[in-house]
Order: C-alpha cells, then sequence, then structure tokens
C-alpha cells in the first residue's frame, strides 16, 4: 500500500484537490492530512 501525508494546506481547496488528483494518479491508495483544520469548518465533500 502506498500512503501519502499532507499537511500545512492552509486552507487551500484548490491546490488540495489537483494535489489529491496527482497522488491518485501515482498509486496512492490511503491519504492521510494532517495538521490543521482545513476549511474552518468547510467539508471535503466537494473533493470527493
Amino acid at each position: 500500500m502506498k500512503v501519502a501525508v499532507l499537511l500545512d494546506i492552509h486552507g487551500n481547496g484548490v491546490a488540495l484537490k489537483y494535489a489529491i488528483r496527482d497522488l491518485k494518479e501515482l498509486g496512492i491508495s490511503k491519504i492521510e492530512i494532517v495538521n490543521e483544520p482545513l476549511f474552518r469548518g468547510g467539508s471535503l465533500n466537494g473533493l470527493q
């Protein structure tokens, strides 16, 4: 299993969306996001 760890997103949802897309293309099967709230009360639903 390939795992990626992302941190210090700083609420940049556009960059996060493209990073996740690229990681999936590389065969990453698990993505962990750590360190901070992403969207100050928002959700990741739009990225799925």
